[in-house]
Order: C-alpha cells, then sequence, then structure tokens
C-alpha cells in the first residue's frame, strides 16, 4: 500500500499445514507407527522508503515456523517419543538500504533472528547416514550482509556479497551419556556450557564472481 509519494507499507500472510503418517518397520525391525501434523501461521510485514530514484531504505518483521524433518522423526522413535523434535519458531527483524546506478550497485542489510526451539545439527549422523538435528530452546542470528556489484564496461561485471555474523545459543545444556567402569549405562550428567556458537553456522561467509563476455553472443 502506497502511504506517501516515497513511503510503501507491505503485509504477507501465510499458512501452512504438515502432517505425517509413518507405518512399517525400520531395517532394525523396530515399529515406526506414528503419526505428526504441525498447523503454522508466519505473518511478515515491512516498510519501504524511496529515499531518491537510486536509494531505497527497508524495515520488516517476520514470523516463520520449521518442522522437524521426517528423518529426525523416525529415529527419535527409537529413544521414546519424548524426545521427538519440536518445531521451530523464529522472529526475524532486518533493516536494509540499496544504492545504484548504471556503473555499480550496493546493498546493506542487518539482521536479527531470535528463535525459540531452533533445529541444529548435532554433528551425529544416524545408523543410515541422515545428519541429526535437536532443539535448542533459546538462540539467535545476528549479524550484516554486504552485496555488491560493479560493471564498468558492458562485457565485464563483478558481483561479490559478505556476510558478518554471530551465532549463539544462549545458556546451551550438553547432556552426555555416564556408563560405569562395566559399560553400564548410569544416567546422564548436565553440563552447563553458557553462551555457545551454533554448529555448522561460520562467523564468516562470502563470495565472489567475475563475468566477462569478450565475444558477442
Amino acid at each position: 500500500y502506497q502511504v506517501l509519494e516515497n513511503i510503501s507499507i507491505f503485509g504477507d500472510l501465510q499458512y501452512r499445514e504438515i502432517a505425517y503418517k509413518l507405518s512399517g518397520n525400520d531395517d532394525d525391525l523396530q515399529s515406526l507407527d506414528q503419526e505428526h501434523r504441525w498447523n503454522f501461521f508466519n505473518p511478515k510485514a515491512g516498510l519501504f522508503y524511496q529515499i531518491s530514484p537510486s536509494q531505497e531504505a527497508f524495515f520488516s518483521v517476520g514470523v516463520a515456523h520449521r518442522e522437524p524433518s521426517r528423518a529426525d522423526i523416525k529415529d527419535a522413535m527409537k529413544y521414546g517419543n519424548d524426545q521427538t523434535p519440536k518445531e521451530e519458531q523464529l522472529l526475524d527483524y532486518e533493516l536494509g538500504y540499496n544504492i545504484k546506478s548504471q556503473v555499480f550497485a550496493l546493498g546493506v542489510n542487518m539482521f536479527y533472528m531470535n528463535y525459540k526451539d531452533q533445529l541444529v545439527l548435532t554433528g551425529k549422523l544416524s545408523d543410515v547416514g541422515y545428519p541429526l538435528m535437536t532443539n535448542v530452546p533459546k538462540s539467535y542470528r545476528t549479524g550484516i550482509e554486504l552485496m555488491g556489484g560493479f560493471m564498468p564496461s558492458k562485457w565485464l561485471r563483478w558481483d561479490a556479497n559478505l556476510t558478518l555474523s554471530q551465532n549463539r545459543i544462549k545458556n546451551f545444556v550438553e547432556f552426555v551419556d555416564v556408563y560405569d567402569a562395566s559399560w553400564n549405562f548410569v544416567g546422564q550428567q548436565a553440563n552447563e556450557l553458557g553462551d555457545t556458537d551454533i554448529s555448522f553456522s561460520p562467523s564468516v561467509v562470502g563470495s565472489s564472481q567475475v563475468r566477462f563476455e569478450p565475444v558477442k553472443n
């Protein structure tokens, strides 16, 4: 909706329903019979500000959900239904600025992603090679994205992007299986590790691409 000549707002409403029904036995003959259903409502809203014909700024906030994978649910069955991963909830804030001309384009985007029960990779694999995930109660991802392009001539173009981020679990508690000297399971030990990095989430990600067309077509 165009509020003013240089200000517009937008909204988006999404509803998702996911249903899983598993039946039969796994390769170790354990029953996999179970059903799961999720209903997700994902609203998003934002504002665009046209500073000039070549410059714009924007702000957005949105909610998103993600269900655990079928492999996660299948493998959790072997350890009891109370270990089945829960859905992930995200509240995402973004603030950005773009400027462009016939020769170059530059974009800056700052983000803060606040998670409840984020599904993160543990580093473990199932017996058939699926990567396993688990929920962490509170976590976040925040940082800045830089995107740029430069086209000094019609036959040469350079595009690059760089993301600097902090990806942290808040007050992470690790549970470790404990065995006695005869390898009998005696329970779990809780280790409070404080704020820790999220696995498989590098703090620096970037890419660069040069394209040239020395001969037409």
